[in-house]
């Protein structure tokens, strides 16, 4: 063999092509190293102990003295008289909204400490959460789903999502997902055109909890009879249903990647599963016996509970081995009702609603560190947001590419020109009867009565009877080939009988029988 660089030559052909490749497969895999080392330099880290000790024991008071000044004072407890409170945070971390159980809003820069906004709504909210930035804000509270900008003036109104219990935005496809726990409805409202996409009924239990898939956007919800059902906006029934707990289901977290679930159920038990075999992973007890209220999962892949007046954070809860002690423990002092808990994005931060108020407190290692300014930018200016905006309404991804698997965007659709044609036309049919259903049903709420001359009316009366009328066709039909079978067959039998005679036979054989005795 001679050397010429980095390449060896060979006489052999074959390998020496075998050593072109993996030469130049070893030249690309630097070329990458060196640009993640450009585009990724922050890397994030994790808590330490020293031999004989525990990262659970660590305070936030030690852990206050360790950090970063800048990052000192994001350690603070807000007490409020309107708790229990849901919290939110926007997508780069910048700003927090709280919403209290008895009417309470504040909208504030949570890094900053500034507050921008405060109201009371008067009613009961049951969840809060941030539009595409901090300028919309939406409240679910007790009868209906309302609209805030970030001065407390109310925008809209959506009176069709009646008692909504849970609140969630698919961020690329502006969507608004509200789930009626009363009536077992979940409902897609698009809020660039102000429109209801679609509206589901789930059948016999009605939902308690609801959360999304980062990965393919796909809603999971918690029913009462411990099944985990997951949606998308073009199919009527559940795409996939999960046993995951005997009880009903208290909280969901789903990883950014859609790989790994965790459930919590009033059985006071945790459970993860492995969303792409539909399998259960590990399971927990929660301490005290307690309810888990709330599950969260960090950008790192932290696990969050809370139940009761404890905050767990677990790490490698997602991994073969099955971790025997929380990463870190948080007690929530003189507050023993815990209603939601939520990591803040790019940063090591965690946020708590409870019945006093609102606390932050540090978890190293859960946030990512490299920020993609495309993606959300905790730094942008004003021009910066509007821009963001803009591309985002472009950019927008419509509700029908919501599916479980996501790789089969893109395939070639090999129907024929005819049975595309007979989907279209039934997609169309069913916008227009729920469209008709929803206008009905509002009427009724209202009070008023409906135009039996409205188009959409007369629409619908048509088809149902221009049904009915191919259903007795089709019973006529039926009815008539048996009568013409009938026949046939007596036809048949009648052409027997006058072939073969069976009494005028049984004579012939005798007179034949006498004439041979004689």
């Amino acid at each position: 063999r001679r050397v010429h660089g980095d390449l060896m030559k060979v006489q052999n052909k074959k390998s020496g092509k075998q050593a072109e490749k993996t030469d130049l497969v070893r030249k690309e895999i630097k070329k990458r190293l060196g640009e993640q080392r450009v585009l990724l330099p922050e890397t994030g880290g994790y808590l330490v102990a020293e031999e004989n000790e525990q990262t659970l024991k660590f305070k936030q008071d030690q852990l206050k003295e360790m950090i970063p000044f800048g990052n000192m004072h994001n350690i603070f407890d807000l007490e409020l008289q309107h708790g229990p409170y849901h919290i939110d945070f926007t997508r780069n971390g910048k700003f927090a909204l709280l919403g209290g159980y008895k009417g309470h809003i504040a909208i504030m820069d949570w890094k900053a400490k500034n507050l921008i906004c405060e109201f009371n709504t008067k009613e009961k909210n049951r969840d809060v959460c941030f539009l595409q930035n901090q300028s919309l804000l939406a409240v679910a509270q007790k009868k209906r789903v309302y609209i805030y900008d970030n001065a407390g003036i109310e925008i809209h109104r959506l009176k069709n999502h009646l008692n909504p219990n849970a609140l969630e935005l698919l961020p690329y496809h502006y969507l608004l997902v509200t789930l009626d726990s009363k009536r077992g409805y979940l409902r897609y409202h698009d809020i660039s055109i102000g429109q209801i996409v679609a509206e589901h009924k789930m059948q016999n239990n009605s939902g308690l909890v609801m959360k999304q898939n980062p990965s393919n956007a796909v809603m999971c919800v918690g029913q009462t009879n411990g099944v985990v059902s997951m949606w998308t906006p073009n199919l009527s029934k559940p795409a996939v249903k999960i046993q995951c707990h005997p009880s009903a289901i208290s909280s969901i977290a789903i990883d950014l990647q859609g790989k790994m679930m965790a459930t919590g159920g009033n059985d006071c038990k945790v459970r993860v599963w492995d969303v792409r075999k539909y399998s259960m992973v590990h399971e927990y007890f929660t301490p005290g016996s307690a309810v888990p209220a709330s599950l969260d999962i960090s950008q790192r892949g932290l696990l969050g509970i809370t139940c009761g007046g404890i905050v767990q954070i677990w790490k490698g809860w997602d991994k073969a081995d099955k971790p025997k002690a929380p990463y870190m423990k948080q007690e929530i002092v003189n507050h023993s009702q815990g209603a939601e808990i939520q990591f803040v994005p790019y940063e090591d931060f965690l946020g708590i609603g409870h019945s006093g108020g609102f606390s932050s407190i540090v978890v190293p290692g859960s946030g990512e560190s490299n920020i993609d300014s495309f993606e959300a930018n905790p730094f942008e200016s004003k021009k910066q947001k509007k821009e963001a905006v803009i591309r985002g309404l472009l950019e927008k991804l419509p509700a029908d590419m919501i599916t479980l698997q996501v790789d089969k965007i893109g395939l070639i659709d090999e129907a024929s020109k005819e049975v595309k044609e007979k989907e279209r036309r039934d997609e169309m049919k069913s916008i227009e009867t729920l469209a008709w259903k929803k206008k009905k049903r509002a009427m009724k709420e209202g009070g008023e009565e409906f135009d039996k001359s409205d188009k959409g009316y007369v629409e619908v009366k048509n088809r149902i009877r221009a049904k009915n009328k191919d259903i007795i066709k089709k019973l006529y039909e039926a009815k008539i080939k048996e009568n013409s079978e009938v026949e046939k067959d007596l036809e048949f039998l009648n052409e027997i009988n006058q072939k073969f005679d069976p009494v005028s036979s049984l004579l012939t054989q005798n007179q034949k029988k006498a004439q041979q005795s004689q």
